[in-house]
């Protein structure tokens, strides 16, 4: 197994975008989510990592980029919609060749469809965004503003419910389009200056992009792999969308990959490592406190959490007007209201919250007793889809760290999984 990205486990970016960088990147064929992604899986970037033992180099930090608008969970009636289509289309009426390399040519497909329609579910805490990517483009005037209004009025639901770690690391891009009729050099200067100013020098970023001399006829080589523009853009673009990076020179590609692998994997895994050391801090305080010794003692339980509050406890003045819940296309349902929600201020959610850090940093022994330990208090409460994630999370780092410890995973523990959610 090559590594986490190959399972679609990766450190979620969560995309911000002005209307006129959307415009800009749409010149080329491009949404917000896809300009980054051919670069998303950054080989040897170069860092030391120090978790809670040795440091160590990280060797590779896969990212997966997905607009604000997207991070919230299907529903139950959409995913098996979704789902049900997706078989009908798929022809299974043809006989398997013995022997095959394509035994089952339909298992592919439905295993990435159900993956898609699981992500950002409650019990998926991997998939919630540690990082938010700003983009806008370097002639907008009152940039900072824009910003802040992006986040105010664009938090998806497992920020405003409170599920979701609210301290995420922050990177500001500047595109500079270089076919902008009113590019402006010394005012791109002054747009990175003022966002600098407002929000750090060091998150602040300005790139050259749709800088080819001649649009290409077939998409650039660094995104031919992404699927193409959906419907929605190419109605946008009021006519079919050009091919993917059609504008993009290779020194554009390139200097895009340097944010990625330098300035951007740096202040994600930077964060990353500094989060997860305070919450461990946190986690050992709360787990000494006397409100913990107590419940150890009685065997209570935690109640359900409505929506509201977790908003109000996890992100109360944040923004104003950015209240709402699941029941309007919040961040999942439950069957019943006996299964407690875990709001980022949980012990619970500190524990899986380490260890999808942990995870991310490759640190995956860490990352496995904590899942163990989510796991557990997960199992204690029957919050079922909740301590199977964990049992799933800790067999893959298992397998990813070389399965040295897998006697330790033994089929008891999947057992129980299984009878768990049945």
């Amino acid at each position: 197994m090559d590594g986490a990205g190959t399972h679609g486990v990766a450190a979620v970016i969560m995309v911000m975008s002005t209307p006129e960088a959307e415009a800009v990147l749409r010149r080329s064929g491009l949404t917000p989510g896809q300009l980054l992604q051919p670069f998303a899986a950054v080989e040897e970037p170069g860092l030391l990592v120090h978790t809670t033992g040795e440091p160590y180099r990280l060797r590779r930090f896969d990212m997966r980029f997905q607009r604000a608008a997207d991070i919230r969970a299907a529903s139950s009636a959409d995913s098996e919609r979704q789902l049900t289509e997706l078989v009908s289309r798929l022809d299974a009426g043809q006989p398997l060749a013995p022997r095959s390399a394509a035994l089952a040519p339909w298992l592919g497909p439905v295993r990435e469809a159900l993956a898609s329609q699981l992500r950002y579910a409650e019990h998926s805490g991997n998939d919630y965004p540690v990082a938010c990517l700003f983009l806008g483009a370097a002639y907008e005037p009152q940039l900072v503003s824009a910003f802040n209004g992006l986040y105010a009025s664009g938090m998806p639901p497992v920020l405003r419910d409170g599920l979701c770690d609210p301290m995420l690391a922050r990177c500001f891009l500047l595109l500079d389009d270089v076919t902008a009729a009113r590019r402006d050099a010394q005012a791109a200067q002054q747009a990175l200056q003022e966002v600098g100013r407002a929000f750090g020098a060091s998150a602040a970023h300005i790139l050259s992009v749709n800088s080819s001399a001649q649009p290409l006829a077939q998409p650039h080589a660094a995104w031919a792999p992404c699927a193409a523009a959906d419907a929605a853009d190419a109605a946008a673009n009021g006519a079919a969308p050009p091919p993917l990076g059609a504008r993009m020179s290779d020194s554009d590609a390139t200097g895009l990959g340097s944010f990625v692998g330098g300035p951007l994997c740096r202040a994600v895994v930077t964060h990353l490592q500094q989060r997860l050391q305070q919450l461990e801090a946190i986690v050992k305080e709360k787990r000494h406190g006397i409100k913990n010794t107590f419940r150890s003692w009685l065997g209570g339980k935690k109640l359900s959490s409505s929506p509201g509050a977790a908003a109000s406890s996890v992100l109360g003045g944040l923004s104003a007007g950015a209240g709402g819940g699941a029941g309007a296309g919040g961040s999942g349902e439950w069957p019943t209201a006996a299964v407690p929600r875990y709001l980022s201020t949980a012990i619970e959610a500190h524990l899986r919250q380490i260890a999808d850090y942990a995870f991310f940093l490759r640190d995956f022994p860490l990352a496995l007793s904590y899942y163990r330990s989510a796991a557990s208090e997960f199992k204690s409460d029957k919050a079922w889809r909740h301590y199977a994630h964990a049992q799933e999370m800790g067999a893959l780092c298992l397998n990813l760290n070389g399965g040295s410890r897998c006697a330790n995973y033994t089929a008891t523990d999947i057992n129980a999984t299984l009878a768990g959610v049945s």
